[in-house]
């Protein structure tokens, strides 16, 4: 199958030095409250930067415009080895080469962490059906906005409203990501 756009959602965490541990329900739980937030990441070794970093852009744009914002702990020292450059302030998108999925893809490619299931309360939130909702609705706009944005391997732009064929990989492909059911489901009838 040939794709225009790869996209890897996740949710985050912290390194193990970062977390505390606290009792409930009589059993020990690690957590850090410190951040929370959404990340977008990209590799300058893609062969499609710059369209990696515009779709990026376009993605926490569209979180943003939802309520949403980013994490900017990956630019803090204390991240050790796992700090990252932040090249877009305004939408959080970050700098990750090494990240294979976004450096060996032959299309643009971004890794979205949704949030950090290491933080209690964006824990509860991420579970949410309205947060789901947020962060589908987000992703769904910036595809048709990347997609509308971008010419087609013909050469010609796709129609107001016209989805691409290739944005997103259909529930139950063989190369569909395990994401939460509600949110994928989503996006791929929104391109059926």
């Amino acid at each position: 199958m040939r794709a225009d756009l790869f996209i890897s959602i996740h949710h985050d965490s912290v390194p193990d030095y970062l977390l505390e541990t606290w009792q409930y329900e009589e059993q020990q739980h690690q957590f850090s409250d410190r951040f929370q937030g959404y990340a977008i990441f990209m590799s300058h070794d893609n062969v499609d930067r710059a369209g990696s970093l515009q779709f990026g852009r376009l993605l926490g744009k569209a979180l943003q415009a939802r309520g949403l914002q980013y994490t900017p702990h990956y630019t803090l020292p204390l991240m050790g080895n796992r700090r990252r450059e932040l090249i877009d302030a305004t939408a959080g998108v970050y700098r990750y080469d090494q990240l294979i999925v976004l450096r060996n893809t032959r299309m643009p490619a971004v890794l979205l962490e949704a949030g950090s299931i290491v933080n209690r309360q964006e824990e509860l939130e991420l579970a949410s059906p309205e947060r789901r909702e947020l962060i589908s609705g987000a992703v769904v706009s910036a595809v048709k906005d990347f997609c509308m944005a971008r010419p087609r391997r013909s050469g010609h732009r796709l129609g107001k409203g016209a989805p691409h064929p290739h944005a997103v990989a259909r529930p139950g492909h063989a190369h569909s990501a395990p994401f939460p059911r509600n949110p994928l489901t989503r996006l791929a009838r929104t391109f059926a």
